[in-house]
Parts: C-alpha cells; structure tokens; sequence
C-alpha cells in the first residue's frame, strides 16, 4: 500500500469516528431533552432544552414533567426546589416571566415579528403583549388588550390580575373552574360541572409566539 493510498484510509476512518461521535452527541442530546424533568423552551426553534437543578430561577416559568399528572406542564419554580401552581388552560402571562433560552433583546424582536399591527398599536396605547396557553399547551400571542390571569390546575380556581391585586374569578357555584376544549366551565365541587354558567376563557389561538 502506497503512503498516499495509506494517509486516505487514515483519513477516511478519522472522518468516520467524528461523524459516528458527532452524531451519537446529538443524538444524547436529543434523548436527554426529550427525557429530561425540566426544560426550558426556545421560541425561535420550537425546541426544549434540558435545565440542570442548579441552572433553575425561582420564580420563573418551566415546562416540567409533572408525576402526578403524568405529563409534562408550565409551572413557577419555587425556592428550595420543586414546582408549584401549575398552569391550565387560558392562562395569560408576559414572555419575560418565563426561563426562555432566547435573550430578552431576541425574544422582543420575535414578538414584534409575529404580532403584526398589534405591535405599533400596543406601543402607541402604552400596554404590553401577552401570550396565552392553548389547549395543546402551546403559548400564543394575544393580539388585543388583555390582563395577567392565571388556571391553577391542582386547585382548579382561576385568579386575575388587575394592577398589582389578584383577584379570585368565581361564578355563582363557588370558585371552582374546568375547561372544554377553549372554555372554561364553572364546576360545582358537589355535583361536578354547571353547563348553564359557561364562560369563553378566550383561548382560541390569535397569533402564534413561534417563528414563522
């Protein structure tokens, strides 16, 4: 064999064992994303990214897989550790209150490319964007005006933000709430739910948060 033919083959096997590291590190990385118990999200890619236990700010907003539900939800992580009020449903929220991996600047310019004229309109009568919760747990942009408000689905209560007050919403049963599909319906916690006191949660997607 030639030193030529020789200095081919070694290049050709180094090429090889990088393609094969290289991909079984994306390949991990993809696994560990998918598997992981916290995860933050990125709205330029529509992808999660596994959070390490020491990388978690408290009081910001994750994707985190819930064992009593058996699933993954949006939740505030609390100080010490763990997570608490996890989101239903409706629920609306400002995008800086959530652990985004995209910067503030990145994500600012995200939401102005996706929230069309409500952008200039929001700027010029001074208030902010919002996104809310979808019923796949996607959150999209709120092109109107609209408040802070919150699904709690361990207590099923629905809270409101006007001003700096919270504001329990309750209908003529009591405090009790659930969603069908993108409404919510009150729920007698004795007989179950009351139809007759249906109240539209406006979750009815209106502009995604994702880049287009």
């Amino acid at each position: 064999m030639t030193r030529l033919t020789l200095s081919r083959v070694v290049c050709l096997f180094l090429g090889q064992l990088v393609f094969h590291c290289l991909s079984a590190e994306v390949s991990l990385a993809a696994e560990s994303s998918a598997t992981a118990s916290v995860r933050r999200y990125n709205p330029i890619n529509r992808a999660f990214v596994a959070v390490e236990s020491e990388e978690i700010k408290p009081g910001k907003i994750y994707n985190h897989f819930s064992q009593s539900r058996g699933r993954y939800v949006w939740a505030f992580a609390k100080r010490g550790g763990g997570f608490s009020y996890p989101l239903g449903t409706g629920s609306t929220e400002l995008p800086s209150r959530f652990d985004l991996v995209t910067t503030t600047q990145e994500t600012n310019e995200l939401l102005g490319r996706n929230a069309g004229s409500w952008l200039e309109e929001s700027r010029r009568e001074g208030v902010k964007i919002y996104v809310r919760l979808d019923e796949n747990g996607d959150w999209q942009i709120v092109r109107g005006r609209t408040i802070r408000s919150h699904f709690d689905l361990d207590s099923g209560r629905r809270w409101e933000w006007h001003g700096s007050r919270r504001v329990a919403v309750m209908h003529i049963g009591g405090y009790q709430w659930t969603t069908n599909g993108d409404r919510y319906v009150a729920s007698d916690p004795w007989h179950g739910s009351m139809p007759q006191y249906d109240g539209s949660c406006n979750c009815n997607p209106i502009a995604t948060m994702h880049q287009r």
